[in-house]
């Protein structure tokens, strides 16, 4: 008698235990329904983004540079950015003298605005529009991946299309700051895969003050007058063309 009734508490424990079929269905569309609304949340960025777009091929004689500067669109999700990528124009496809740009929201990519008056650029050629579109596209993930160490001193990038050779700059903040800015070259010269040698200048606005922050400022290995080529500009700000180089060899 003892035997039978525990053998009926344990089948009525086990009959309880099991859920029926409805409530497993139900279960599961709400979960699906969690799923679902959990994928449409959208996967927000690090920080805040703008493209830029300036047309100097239209650009009339004597008007001031910059003026044709638009701002594009800013986002700050995964799924804006490849919405956005996928509809604009590749660089490649943009007209002579034309320039792309992707910088962070609230820097304008101009040498004048403050965040970029004390910085510089690190520069790469490129001979192919294909190849042009391949580095462009993996600067902007790279950007927007946080996948630089020194994050904080980037900028943003700059796609110059040329009728004979095309140019990928990268903008960051401390010009004189030696070996952050070889650590930022080597790290995106890693990200576009090239061989060419990449060379980093000064904006002109830096420039305007550069032998006082050379003798202040830069370490004592590098020699920019024995190896940068001055030149005279139209508004007597002297420009220097290289003052750090990462070579082919690295």
């Amino acid at each position: 008698m003892l035997t039978k009734r525990l053998e009926g508490i344990v089948k009525g424990s086990q009959e309880k235990a099991v859920p029926s079929e409805a409530a497993v269905e139900a279960t599961a569309t709400a979960t699906t329904a969690t799923v679902t609304e959990r994928e449409k949340q959208p996967h927000k960025l690090e920080r805040k983004w703008a493209f830029w777009f300036d047309n100097q091929s239209k650009r009339k004689q004597g008007v001031a540079w910059g003026t044709s500067l638009r701002k594009v669109y800013t986002f700050d999700t995964v799924e804006e950015f490849w919405c956005l990528h996928s509809q604009i124009f590749k660089p490649s496809k943009l007209p002579a003298n034309a320039y792309f740009h992707l910088f962070k929201a609230g820097i304008e990519p101009k040498w004048e605005d403050p965040e970029c008056a004390s910085g510089g650029k690190w520069s790469v050629p490129s001979n192919r529009k294909a190849n042009l579109d391949n580095m462009w596209l993996e600067t902007l993930m790279a950007l927007i991946g946080e996948q630089f160490e020194e994050a904080d001193d980037v900028c943003g990038v700059v796609a110059s299309v040329r009728q004979r050779q095309d140019k990928l700059a990268l903008w960051t903040k401390t010009a004189t700051n030696e070996a952050l800015q070889m650590s930022i070259g080597r790290k995106w010269k890693e990200i576009i895969d090239v061989t060419d040698k990449m060379t980093y200048s000064f904006h002109v606005s830096l420039i305007h003050n550069l032998p006082s922050l050379i003798m202040n400022s830069l370490p004592s290995s590098l020699t920019p007058f024995s190896s940068c080529r001055m030149t005279p500009e139209e508004t007597g700000v002297q420009k220097v063309d290289t003052v750090y180089e990462i070579c082919q060899s690295w």
